[in-house]
This record gives C-alpha cells, sequence and structure tokens, in this order.
C-alpha cells in the first residue's frame, strides 16, 4: 500500500528578502516623508532580515541584510540629528556585522533544515518504494505459499487417499491370496529368506506359516525322497550352500515349472506343480523369487488313470486281427493298429495327422483313393459305409479287404470321430472262388454225363429197331450184349 507524500512547500526566489526588507524601508521613508517617525525601524528591520534567512534560507538572508546594510549606510549619512536611524560608525559597523551574521546563521541552519527535510523526504520515498517493494514481494511469496499450502493440502490428501487404496488394495490381496487353494511364497535370492508366504500352505503341506519360518530347511526336508535330489538340483536356492545364486542360476529357474512330490505332516504324499518367478531392479539383479505351488495329485491319478486306460485300449486295439484306424471327420489319421502298421512296414510317427486316402494303404489306385474319400464323406454325415476293396502293403503286396467306415457320436449327437476297419477276405474270396470252380465243373459232368447217356440211350434204341429185322441168331446177340453194356 502506498504511503500519502506530503506536499512540497514552494521554495521563492532569493532576492524576495531584499524587495521584503526595501520595501519596508520604503515604508519608513514614505512616513518620515510625512513628519511620521517609525520608533525603534532598527529592530523593525534586524527582525525583517532574521524572518526573512529564517523563512527564505541563506541567499534570501544575505541579500536582505546587504539591503539593509546599505540602507543603513544611507541612512547614517543622511540623517543627522534627532530623531537618529542609528548611532556612530562603530554602531553602524557593530550592527551591520551583528545583522549579516544572524542572516548567515539564519539562513545556514534554514538551508541546512531544507536540506534534511529534503533527506528526509528522500528518505521517505525510498522507504515507501521498499515498502511498496517489500509488500509485493510479501504479496507474491503469500500467494506462492497459499498455492504450495493447498497443493500440499491436496498432496497430504491425495497421500491419504492413496494410502487408504493401499491399505484396501492390500487388504483385498491378502484377502484373495488366503482364499487361494495355491501356496503363494516369496523369497529373497541372496539370502532365501522367505518374504512371504500365505495360509494355504497349511492345508497342502501340513505345516503352518511359522514352521517354515522356524526352519529354513523344511522345504527341502517335506520333498519326498525320490524327488529330493532331483528337485536340489532345479531348485538350488533351497540349500544356504548354494547361495548366493549366480546371474546363470536365476536365469535358469526363471519361469520354470517343476512337479515333484512331497510328504505332509501326516505322511500323505501329494504331486505338486512349483512355478519359479525372477524379479529383477532397473539394473538387472534380482531383487525377489517368487512361486506358486498348486496341488496336482488329482491331476496326476487321473493321468495315471488315463495312461492305464490308454494302456488298456492300446493292449485291445493293436491285438485283434483286423485292420483299425481312428479317424477325424474331415478324414486326418489320428491312431492306426498295430495289424495296420505291420502289413504296411510304416510308423505312426510317418502318417498321424497325414489324410488317411494319402497314406500308402490306398494309393494303389485313383479309384482306390475316390471310394476312401466318398466312404469318409458319407460317413461324416452320419452313414454307415461299407464295400469291398484292395490295399497296398509291404513290398507292394495287395489284399482284397471287407473295408467299412462307422460314425461315432458324442452325448450331444455330433460326430466325433470315425472308425475305418478292414478284414483280410482274400483267403475268403480265393476260396469262394475255387468252390464256384468246382461247383462248375461238377455241374459240367452232370451236363457231359446227361448228354452222354442221352446219345447211348438212342443208340441203344437204334440197336433195338435194327434187332428187329434181324434173324440170324448170332447177330442178335451181338446186339443184345451190345445193348446191355450201353
Amino acid at each position: 500500500m502506498r504511503l500519502p507524500s506530503p506536499l512540497p512547500r514552494l521554495q521563492p526566489p532569493f532576492w524576495i528578502g531584499g524587495v521584503a526588507v526595501l520595501g519596508m524601508i520604503f515604508w519608513i521613508e514614505t512616513l518620515r516623508q510625512f513628519g511620521f517617525i517609525v520608533p525603534t525601524p532598527f529592530i523593525l528591520l534586524f527582525f525583517a532580515v532574521a524572518l526573512t534567512a529564517s523563512i527564505d534560507g541563506l541567499l534570501a538572508g544575505v541579500t536582505s541584510a546587504t539591503v539593509w546594510a546599505i540602507y543603513l549606510i544611507y541612512a547614517s549619512a543622511v540623517h543627522v540629528g534627532s530623531p537618529s536611524l542609528t548611532g556612530g560608525s562603530v554602531e553602524v559597523s557593530l550592527g551591520i556585522l551583528v545583522v549579516v551574521l544572524l542572516a548567515v546563521r539564519l539562513g545556514w541552519i534554514k538551508d541546512q533544515n531544507q536540506k534534511l527535510i529534503q533527506k528526509l523526504r528522500q528518505a521517505s520515498l525510498e522507504l515507501e518504494r521498499r515498502i511498496e517493494q517489500r509488500t509485493a514481494e510479501l504479496l507474491t511469496t503469500n500467494s506462492r505459499l497459499s498455492k504450495e499450502i493447498r497443493g500440499r493440502i491436496l498432496a497430504q490428501e491425495a497421500l491419504g487417499k492413496n494410502e487408504l487404496a493401499l491399505q484396501l488394495s492390500q487388504n483385498r490381496l491378502e484377502s484373495i491370496l488366503s482364499s487361494l487353494e495355491d501356496v503363494v511364497w516369496s523369497v529373497r535370492p541372496q539370502t532365501s529368506r522367505l518374504l512371504y508366504l500365505n495360509s494355504a500352505v497349511d492345508s497342502l503341506y501340513g505345516y503352518s506359516i511359522s514352521d517354515f519360518l522356524g526352519n529354513s530347511n523344511l522345504w527341502l526336508e517335506v520333498i519326498h525322497p525320490e524327488d529330493r535330489e532331483r528337485v536340489q538340483q532345479k531348485r538350488n536356492f533351497f540349500s544356504n550352500n548354494s547361495l548366493p545364486l549366480s546371474p546363470q542360476s536365476l536365469l535358469a529357474i526363471d519361469g520354470q515349472d517343476l512337479e515333484y512330490r512331497i510328504v505332509r505332516s501326516d505322511g500323505q504324499v501329494r504331486w505338486i506343480r512349483d512355478h519359479v518367478q525372477i524379479h529383477t531392479d532397473a539394473h538387472g539383479i534380482a531383487i525377489r523369487i517368487d512361486g506358486i505351488v498348486t496341488d496336482i495329485t488329482k491331476a496326476k491319478q487321473v493321468e495315471e488313470a488315463l495312461a492305464e486306460s490308454e494302456r488298456k485300449f492300446h493292449a485291445i486295439f493293436d491285438q485283434t486281427s483286423q485292420f483299425t484306424w481312428l479317424l477325424q471327420p474331415d478324414g486326418t489319421l489320428l491312431e492306426a493298429n498295430q495289424t495296420a502298421l505291420n502289413f504296411s512296414g510304416l510308423t505312426r510317427s510317418q502318417i498321424v495327422g497325414k489324410p488317411f486316402w494319402q497314406i500308402q494303404w490306398w494309393t494303389q489306385s485313383t479309384q482306390t483313393e475316390n471310394s476312401l474319400k466318398n466312404a469318409i464323406a458319407q460317413a461324416a454325415t452320419g452313414n454307415f459305409v461299407r464295400y469291398q476293396g484292395s490295399v497296398l502293403g509291404l513290398n507292394g503286396q495287395v489284399i482284397t479287404m471287407d473295408f467299412s467306415v462307422k460314425p461315432l457320436r458324442d452325448e450331444n449327437g455330433n460326430i466325433v470321430l470315425l472308425i475305418p476297419e478292414g478284414r483280410d477276405i482274400s483267403d475268403r474270396i480265393r476260396a469262394e472262388a475255387a468252390t464256384l470252380e468246382a461247383q462248375n465243373k461238377d455241374i459240367l459232368l452232370k451236363e457231359i454225363h446227361h448228354r452222354v447217356k442221352n446219345n447211348l440211350q438212342i443208340v441203344s434204341g437204334l440197336l433195338y429197331l435194327q434187332s428187329r429185322y434181324i434173324d440170324d441168331e448170332s447177330i442178335l446177340d451181338i446186339l443184345c450184349e451190345s445193348r446191355n453194356r450201353l
């Protein structure tokens, strides 16, 4: 705020004092001309000079004193006799000296006062300027501090909200981790010190969190003896003798899944899958190893049951004497039994995943391949297809097969598999051909016998007719014997 400055005082010219004294002298002399004698004019003029010097300063005082001295000398020289303005020359000189000294002193004091007042005014203006500058600085600082305070208040509020959100997030995360059936753990790679372990460890391992915190080797002790050495080689951070881990060791276990067995505190054996993730800082230095342990006991049991079922399936599938295949609905081969493989000299790895009609069995001719394609297309629509065809085997061997394709549906009625089957009927075809040939020969013999018999009957009839016209007994006996032979 700007302070009001005092009004400046108008400085009269230096000669105004001389004019004032001159005017007073003129007034005194005028009165004298009219017969009026002014009492004590010396004192009046003295006070006029003193007042002028006091009011207008040194130069004005000297000017008025000079005018007064001139008048005093003039009056002393002109006015002789009573009433006298002055005394003798000594008094005049002393009077002039006193007045001049007084005027100089009073004028100097006045000038010093004026200079002091001017300095005070300048100091006041400078003070006012500094006050204004300081006020502006204070206002700026106050505004900046207000903004900083508001910013800090907002930051504090935001920090409080963030801390609350972080706490809520941590609570939610802890709630989620506590509700998981999987064991979540975290260790420091430099010391293998356990940083975190959720409560699921109790139900999976049969040991509490405090048990693992109190025994750093418990992780290794619960591993099944048959799997311990293998796991220890893969998970070398379980052993304190391997610390600290090298970057190569950390890189080898990063993202690695390992399946092994553990022995619970109650003696039960569980299969688990342990997944490890390495976390590094900005310089690539490992700062934490996190892991998730999943109970896969049921999955292993299902896997073993599936493997047993697979063994039983192949025991039946491969032991049958007929050719059997499994196809996708589009004709891609999924499986072939050992009988079909032995006949072709192929292995499963050579044919699985290929179109069925492009495999050696059906490459004898284009007609054979097209017949198979048509059969697969009809079976893919839900029809059972059966026909006879020939297949090509090892070393160019060709057999005749009673071939069929049967669709297999799921519980929703969708066709999921095609089951082609083939039985070697080459021997039956040959036997049927031989039987047919024998039957044809028998028929031919019977026909020949019938025709020969008919011809002999004709000959016998002719001999009989001829004997009726012969009288010679010997010839008749010959003819009769010939008929009997026929």
